[in-house]
């Protein structure tokens, strides 16, 4: 098994996740999931049309944003947050060549450029976003 293969998380058990988390351990507020996220392998050596366009991230998000919607609207998890790991490029794990940000950066032109996850991301979130927020009065 590789490094790669041993970030894979199957998203059809976070919704079984979520469900035993809001049943055992119940709270009022609701759960936020602190960080999720996948590096893109090799991520170092592609190009920057390559990043804009790469689906890989998008592969990993989608499916889990599916789940916990699942989780939401059928189980009645009250899910306040979750947080996408990372906005931007980092230093993890003491070096940078694992990219888990959906906006990649060039260290030599200090650009910043959004990679094809951070739109899908976006675009399931409008998609599937309420409305008509109910008001407390």
């Amino acid at each position: 098994m590789t490094d790669f293969d041993l970030r894979k998380v199957p998203s059809e058990h976070i919704r079984s996740i979520l469900g035993y988390m809001h049943h055992e351990y119940p709270t009022e507020g609701g759960v936020t999931i602190g960080e999720y996220g996948l590096p893109i392998y090799k991520a170092r050596e592609m190009s920057l049309e390559h990043h804009v366009n790469d689906i890989t991230q998008s592969y990993f998000y989608i499916p889990i944003l599916r789940e916990v919607l699942k989780a939401i609207n059928y189980d009645g998890v009250r899910v306040k947050g979750l947080f996408g790991w990372t906005y931007l490029d980092n230093w993890e794990w003491g070096q940078y060549g694992d990219c888990y940000g959906v906006q990649t950066f060039n260290r030599s032109t200090l650009e910043r450029t959004y990679k094809r996850a951070i739109f899908d991301y976006s675009d399931f979130m409008q998609k599937h976003s309420k409305r008509d927020y109910p008001t407390d009065s």
